[in-house]
């Protein structure tokens, strides 16, 4: 998973819980990639080499997210599903890898979470990707 990618990806989700992680590999150098953010909080999402989804049955029903990872195998953000959110969306995005058995992930402390909705946009020919915070 490129950021580019990632980026084209992105909107077509609408509305889910963004939450930049603790455990990112904050030393790495950025890939080149023409894709910039445009806050400091979506940066991990330059980060982002692999995707790993994850679902559970929780007591107070179902849960799915999407773990974004580093190319050193660090978690970097989660995306997690909310009610509202485009469902064939999120398909599509999972469709661009290929399914692989691993290890159930672990729990993750957050920087912050917050509901956002992606937006792509072209600038001189790169990718801008920006948060627009989702009113609950």
């Amino acid at each position: 998973m490129t950021p580019a990618t990632l980026a084209a990806a992105l909107p077509a989700l609408g509305s889910v819980l963004y939450m930049p992680l603790v455990v990112c590999g904050q030393d790495l150098p950025q890939r080149s990639c023409k894709v910039l953010v445009a806050t400091p909080e979506l940066a991990p999402l330059l980060r982002v080499d692999w995707l790993l989804a994850a679902s559970e049955i929780a007591p107070d029903g179902p849960r799915e997210w999407i773990d974004g990872i580093d190319r050193e195998g660090h978690p970097c953000l989660r995306l997690h599903l909310l009610p509202d959110t485009d469902y064939l969306g999120w398909d599509r995005l999972l469709a661009l890898g290929k399914p692989i058995s691993v290890p159930p992930p672990p729990h993750l402390r957050a920087l912050d979470a917050h509901p956002l909705r992606f937006h792509r946009q072209r600038l001189y020919g790169l990718d801008l990707l920006r948060g627009e915070t989702v009113a609950r």
